[in-house]
């Protein structure tokens, strides 16, 4: 297809067709989001008011090109597309082929051209507002001084009547043109496609998708995807969006739970009544028929290998309405659909739960399910009624995410005397609240595989030497797998603590993330305390303020560290 560089710029081959589709992509029930038009629409068109783009007629045919969210939506969607020929993450399932570079290259030089003669005749200016009272802030503006010339560019490329758009557009572009230097201007193009894969891989990749959106994705693109997925898919209703179902589809790893789109529920009788109740009360109707429809269909049951449990309601709990109404009084019935479908689950490997309450109907499901080895826990929060005495042994992966609220999830690991790979992910804040006995005396002895993340120091010491102290304390030594990240950052001689606390254990893999310093010599204390080593990464970060996980430059030249590297005789990897 022609680009039209003469007449409408059309900024992807599809442009002609979506300027006639008045409703953005959030809307719709069964249209996947795969490409960046899609996740642009969800980006600008959150608002219920920016559901259907402002239409004009056109040449007798509808046309949205004056709406400035559709406007928006374009130009964001091409200059992701742009960046990611260039960074080679396109995250668009429409590929990074040549034939859809050879579309946008002369778009993006035209549009180069454009803001060549454009930029001299803006005027940069700042603009400061108060957002709340003693808050402000600053913006920035620009004044077009050659009004002829702003005006033909808005023509051209569409950009939004209102607001930045000036702003927007040389943002974006600046960001886009760094990337391309960055790249030394050479588009990563794409040259083998997903369905050059065999069947089998196929197979695997829709097997082992993480989530429901992920296949959802997948199997629209092409009939032989969808013929490869389709033992896998299932589709039923199980979202709600303002009282609204809307399609998700569900396969081998399946999302059960109540879903609500949240949004400011305000303090009016009426507001509350039409965004609380009322789409409450039809989410768990839906549930309710979900539910029995499950439960009398065992081919699929018991197919499922892994279910995700939600419950995007937890946020009304402590609610009070008009009428006595209570979302609390209606959980019961839910959990107890929950755990009746659960419970046909006989090939059930993986459960992730999140904002779940975690009572002994679920413990009592878990335990009757004789494949389940692995157990998520996402911001749930634990009733410890009825939980002295009960076990978990089939539980051997267990990954714990406990915030302020549900400090009482800590007390579960107690269910679990086989766990072999414990996973802990600490947001609430405080130091160390994981129980003495994690890592030694009767609970997880056999333990293999332990990380820990975002641990934060106490008032007295740092959170290194918590850790230090509970390695040192443990009477039997099986860790293999160890993975630690701690808020605030320490030098290498609390590192060499660590080292010596770990050196019983048979280690083969160690990922730290903490480092304050980072000099070349703590790699001989690696060798000295971890010669099974196999796998090492190491995260340096100049102070607590710097993100986690991120890059930070390492005091020696790359070679120092290099030149000691052979000294780990088993080391394969190292990042």
């Amino acid at each position: 297809m022609s680009t039209c560089l003469d007449g409408p710029i059309y900024l992807s081959e599809d442009e002609p067709v979506l300027r006639k589709l008045r409703n953005s992509f959030l809307k719709s029930e069964s249209w996947p989001y795969i490409t960046h038009y899609d996740s642009s629409a969800i980006k600008y068109c959150l608002h219920p008011e920016f559901w259907c783009f402002n239409a004009i007629n056109e040449d007798g045919t509808t046309s949205i090109i004056n709406d400035d969210i559709f406007k928006l939506v374009r130009l964001d969607t091409f200059f992701l597309t742009v960046e990611g020929f260039f960074t080679g993450q396109l995250a668009d399932l429409s590929g990074r082929h040549p034939h859809r570079f050879s579309y946008i290259e002369p778009l993006w030089s035209l549009l180069r051209s454009d803001m060549d003669k454009l930029i001299p005749s803006a005027v940069e200016s700042f603009v400061t507002w108060e957002d709340f009272p003693g808050e402000t802030g600053t913006s920035v503006v620009y004044d077009m001084t050659d009004p002829e010339l702003w005006e033909g560019f808005q023509s051209r490329w569409l950009t939004p009547s209102q607001g930045e758009g000036f702003g927007f557009v040389l943002r974006n572009y600046n960001r886009v043109s760094k990337v391309m230097v960055l790249c030394n201007y050479q588009p990563r193009l794409q040259t083998l496609r997903l369905l050059d894969l065999p069947d089998e891989l196929l197979d695997l990749n829709f097997h082992w998708a993480d989530c429901a959106e992920t296949a959802r994705r997948l199997s629209a693109t092409c009939y032989r995807m969808r013929d490869v997925s389709l033992p896998y898919i299932y589709q039923i209703k199980s979202h709600f969006l303002h009282g609204q179902s809307g399609t998700d589809t569900l396969f081998k790893s399946r999302s059960l739970g109540l879903f609500y789109s949240g949004c400011f529920v305000g303090n009016s009788i009426e507001s509350r009544q039409r965004l609380v109740i009322e789409p409450f009360a039809k989410a768990c109707a839906d549930c309710v028929s979900e539910h029995t429809f499950l439960r009398g269909r065992p081919d699929i049951t018991g197919r499922m290998e892994r279910v995700r449990v939600t419950n995007e309601w937890s946020e009304h709990l402590d609610d009070s309405f008009a009428g006595g109404f209570s979302v609390t009084r209606h959980m019961p019935g839910i959990v107890g659909l929950l755990c009746a479908t659960l419970g046909l689950g006989k090939s059930l490997t993986n459960i992730r739960m999140s904002f779940v309450d975690i009572d002994t109907s679920f413990v009592e499901t878990f335990s009757v399910l004789p494949r389940l080895r692995t157990l998520q826990l996402y911001a749930c929060h634990l009733f410890h009624e009825g939980m002295d005495g009960r076990r978990l042994e089939n539980i051997k992966n267990l990954t714990l995410t406990v915030f302020p609220q549900m400090a009482s999830l800590w007390d579960i690991l107690g269910l679990f005397p086989n766990v072999v790979d414990l996973t802990l992910f600490d947001r609430t804040e405080t130091s160390m609240g994981v129980p003495a006995d994690v890592i030694h005396y009767g609970n997880f002895c056999d333990l293999t595989r332990f990380s820990m993340g975002t641990v934060a120091d106490s008032v007295t010491r740092p959170a290194i030497e918590e850790v230090v102290d509970r390695l040192t304390m443990a009477t039997e030594h099986h860790l293999t797998h160890f993975k630690l990240s701690i808020r605030n950052p320490e030098p290498d001689s609390a590192f060499v603590l660590l080292l010596d606390a770990l050196q019983p254990f048979p280690l083969e893999v160690l990922v730290f993330d903490g480092l304050l310093d980072g000099q070349s010599f703590i790699f001989q204390e690696l060798t000295r305390c971890l010669p099974r080593l196999q796998s090492l990464c190491l995260f340096r970060r100049g102070s607590a303020r710097q993100q986690t996980t991120s890059q930070c430059v390492w005091p020696s030249p790359p070679w120092e560290y290099a030149m000691r590297l052979p000294e780990l005789i088993n080391l394969q990897y190292f990042g």
